[in-house]
């Protein structure tokens, strides 16, 4: 699915020819988001058109008292018509292999979960999907500052560091609050527009940041993210990882993950050479 969707990405959603972005494509926006884009070194850079990150030690769980398990991830968004594809591999149990696939295309969310190559075990769709999809595209501006001035996103100042944005694609529309700390060089993102899945499962407070900013091969990454939920119960930290690579413009369908395999490693190999749980 992650592959198949791709391809048709790649093929629908071309590269604007020699479009640069320029200071009259951010003039007007808030001076927090102003200044980020700037720091980010875009200005005066061909408008890329999708990104593809590559995730290292990345770590998930579903609460505060479960074990991290560490998943092996990659991801390509596209900044024309917004799309978001993550792909997530790991073990259960350091044995049992499970995929995981993430998207936003064409205005609909989707998750789903399969076990051992055959078994698809879960999968999430719909309104709430479609929304917390959405909304995660818009906060992983923080990684690709080309997603802050897509056409669809609309911005209001709440402050010297602060900005509130909102994001339309369709029926769906979604947004949050970015919190910019350039004495730190972090960045926050906080929402009550990303779903949690429960009994029953609901729309909580969210929040994502990303700190420690460097330069790697001209562009300006985070080298640590991490995201949250807030609840009734305090908040923990469920997503935590580093950003090992961003490349803008690709036009391959080979995953990294892929990479790895057929380089002699086995996903399971890959996992332990990260200190895999």
């Amino acid at each position: 699915m992650y592959r198949a969707h791709l391809r048709l990405e790649l093929a629908r959603q071309h590269p604007h020819p020699a479009r640069v972005l320029t200071e009259r494509d951010i003039e007007g926006l808030p001076p927090p988001v102003h200044r980020f884009i700037r720091r980010s070194d875009v200005l005066g850079r061909t408008h890329a058109s999708n990104a593809r990150v590559v995730w290292r030690d990345m770590q998930l769980r579903e609460s505060a008292h479960q074990a991290w398990m560490r998943v092996a991830c990659e991801q390509v968004s596209f900044f024309g018509t917004p799309t978001r594809l993550a792909l997530m591999r790991s073990h259960i149990a350091k044995v049992l292999p499970f995929s995981g696939y993430d998207s936003y295309r064409d205005g609909r969310g989707e998750m789903v979960i399969n076990v051992a190559g055959i078994f698809n075990v879960g999968h999430a769709s719909g309104p709430h999907m479609d929304a917390s999809a959405l909304v995660t595209f818009l906060a992983e501006g923080m990684l690709m500052p080309f997603t802050l001035v897509h056409p669809h996103v609309h911005w209001s100042t709440l402050s010297h560091t602060s900005a509130r944005a909102t994001i339309h694609d369709g029926s769906v529309t979604v947004g949050g609050v970015f919190t910019f700390d350039d004495d730190r060089g972090r960045v926050r993102f906080e929402t009550n527009d990303r779903w949690r899945e429960g009994t029953p499962g609901k729309f909580e407070p969210w929040s994502a940041e990303a700190s420690d900013y460097t330069w790697r091969h001209g562009t300006l990454v985070p080298s640590t993210v991490s995201a949250r939920w807030h609840d009734s119960d305090g908040s923990f930290t469920y997503m935590r990882g580093s950003v090992e690579s961003l490349t803008y413009d690709v036009t391959d369908t080979r995953t990294s993950i892929e990479s790895r395999r057929q380089s002699g490693l086995s996903l399971r190999r890959s996992l332990d050479s990260l200190g895999g749980e």
